[in-house]
């Protein structure tokens, strides 16, 4: 094993991997707490924020790539389907891409759970697009031809940035939960029937 991957002395300091969580959970995850992180110190120390945006926008913008991820693997899933999520760090395509799937394991249940209104969340995810649409503009100061990445923007508020970002993620999270509602109920009408869950 590579010494950098290894257990150290203090168990607390060790992170546990493979034990079965699915991981593009877990990685979004770390995302998230990663940026609520960053959000703490600023709050606390006032101090940092200069360079502590450009990973607080990244941890941000990663944890919701991750996210619509999961979900188009858990919706095929649910459906039978085979997915293979876009190579491309596009948002507003990778959205496009899961919405259909999504709304296909919803209709079923139309009537048995809420819907997802994913017309704000579009226009959020947009936004983001126009800003960092291949996930390179919070990670390097500038493109490969030296032009540099958000050039316009002179001042970038934690608080916003945390406001907008997690209306996001919460939308998401609400789809994640619905899914796992309708794998539950098709599990449950499986076992109704002494039937192996779809």
């Amino acid at each position: 094993m590579e010494p950098l991957l290894a257990p150290g002395e203090d168990p607390h300091m060790n992170a546990c991997l493979n034990y079965g969580l699915d991981h593009w959970d877990l990685y979004a995850m770390g995302y998230r707490i990663a940026a609520d992180v960053i959000l703490d110190h600023v709050r606390e120390t006032h101090a940092d924020q200069d360079g502590l945006i450009f990973p607080f926008l990244f941890m941000w913008r990663h944890h919701l790539e991750l996210t619509l991820k999961g979900i188009g693997r858990q919706a095929a899933q649910i459906l039978g389907q085979d997915w293979t999520p876009p190579i491309k760090h596009d948002l507003t395509r990778l959205l496009d891409a899961v919405r259909g799937m999504v709304d296909a394991c919803f209709a079923d249940y139309s009537t048995k759970l809420p819907q997802v209104d994913a017309t704000g969340m579009g226009d959020a995810l947009a936004a983001i697009g126009r800003i960092d649409g291949k996930s390179m503009a919070f990670r390097y100061p500038e493109d490969r031809d030296g032009h540099p990445y958000l050039a316009e923007a002179t001042h970038i508020n934690f608080e916003v940035v945390s406001t907008h970002m997690t209306s996001i993620a919460d939308s998401l999270e609400f789809i994640q939960t619905v899914l796992d509602l309708i794998e539950e109920a098709r599990a449950d009408e499986a076992s109704a029937y002494g039937l192996p869950p779809a």
